[in-house]
Parts: C-alpha cells; sequence; structure tokens
C-alpha cells in the first residue's frame, strides 16, 4: 500500500485459519502488518471466502495467501466476483508469483483504465 497513494482504493484482508499458528486469538499480531486505514480486515473462522473462491481459482484446494484485484464495479451476487488480476504465495496456476511492486503498478493501471474520460471544455 505504500506505493499506492489513491485514497480511493479498498482493501480487504480476510484471515483464515489455515496454519496451525492460525487462530482467533493471533489476530493482533497478525492485523498488525496493516496499519493504512484503506485495509479492512475481517476474521473467517470457518474459510468460507478461501473455499468459495476455489473453483474460480480452478483448484480443489482452500484458496490462501491470495491477493486479487477487482473491477471498481465488481459485486459478490450469487457467487463471488471474478477477479482481473491474481498473484499468490502458494503456486496457483491462474495466478502470478507475489510481487508487491508489480501488484501495486497493476492496481494504478486498473484504476487508471476505470477513471472517466477527463470532460473537455
Amino acid at each position: 500500500m505504500d506505493n499506492v497513494k489513491d485514497q480511493d482504493v479498498a482493501v480487504y484482508a480476510v484471515w483464515l485459519p489455515i496454519l496451525g499458528i492460525d487462530s482467533k486469538a493471533s489476530l493482533p499480531t497478525a492485523t498488525n502488518r496493516f496499519s493504512d486505514p484503506r485495509v479492512r480486515q475481517y476474521w473467517d473462522a470457518k474459510a468460507q471466502l478461501g473455499h468459495a473462491y476455489s473453483p474460480i481459482l480452478k483448484t480443489d484446494e482452500v484458496v490462501w495467501d491470495v491477493y486479487m484485484l477487482f473491477d471498481r464495479n465488481a459485486e459478490w451476487k450469487d457467487k463471488p466476483p471474478t477477479p482481473v488480476y491474481i498473484m499468490d504465495k502458494i503456486g496457483l496456476e491462474v495466478a502470478r508469483p507475489l510481487d508487491g511492486v508489480e501488484l501495486a503498478n497493476e492496481l494504478v493501471r486498473l484504476r487508471d483504465s476505470s477513471q472517466p474520460a477527463p470532460s473537455s471544455k
């Protein structure tokens, strides 16, 4: 988030109980990683989000350690929205390996492409 100065960006960090050390009790330590006020953090005790995204990201495993970008108009209706860009740390076939600088650049590119064209006067 340090590379993205735009305040019109929403980030959702969802913590799942994947590793043995992952628990609601470990949340205070985990959530300290993000001090940026644009980041909203949630605890998903049943890993429902990880299960919901498994078919979309073409895996039979619970999805975690995945960084997804969505179009500004994305909405969760009957099923989760499909991301327009995916990076991960777990080796999904549909994702690029996590690179924070590249992810920030892609976020800026996506934001710029969804901005309305400036009006001419």
